[in-house]
């Protein structure tokens, strides 16, 4: 009966460090995302977002100074493209809406923050009448200018 001892109160320091861990559960650590210094990437994802939603409040009202407001000046792509397109759609187009659904946010940490999106645009035709219904994605770019966010470029389209 000597010889069960020993294996009992190696059983029972098992069982107690396997308990102990199990309670205590898996050291986690984390790589503290970046952001701008003073922000938070949270607060870097919720400006981008009213950016966006005040970019496309002004397309849906057909306001294109106010529109143009929100676009970076070193905007990447051709800026007068950009704007005579914006202005061509909003020349053609009746009752526009824009609605959004966000995919992903992504920050580099030092300004710039990339969206990627899917949206449904709708609008009536002025020539035709009818109603057009438009589903896609888009990617678009912003960066952070004199505390604000401005749209730097459109991988894929939205505007």
């Amino acid at each position: 009966m000597s010889d069960r001892r020993p294996p009992i109160r190696f059983s029972a320091l098992l069982l107690w460090l396997l308990l102990t861990g199990c309670v205590t559960g898996p050291t986690v650590r984390s790589i503290p995302p970046h952001a701008t210094p003073g922000h938070s990437a949270w607060e870097e994802q919720q400006q981008v977002l009213q950016t966006l939603d005040a970019m496309i409040a002004a397309y849906q009202e057909k306001n294109s100074i106010r529109f143009s407001g929100y676009i970076s000046e070193r905007y990447a792509g051709d800026d007068m493209l950009l704007e005579s397109r914006v202005r061509q759609n909003l020349s053609r187009a009746h009752d526009i809406g824009l609605r959004y659904t966000v995919d992903n946010i992504t920050s580099d940490g030092q300004g710039k923050l990339f969206v990627a999106l899917t949206y449904t645009r709708e609008y009536t035709d002025i020539a035709t009448t009818q109603r057009i219904v438009h589903t896609g994605q888009a990617a678009l770019t912003f960066v952070s200018e004199d505390q604000n966010y401005r749209l730097l470029s459109q991988p894929k389209p939205l505007f």
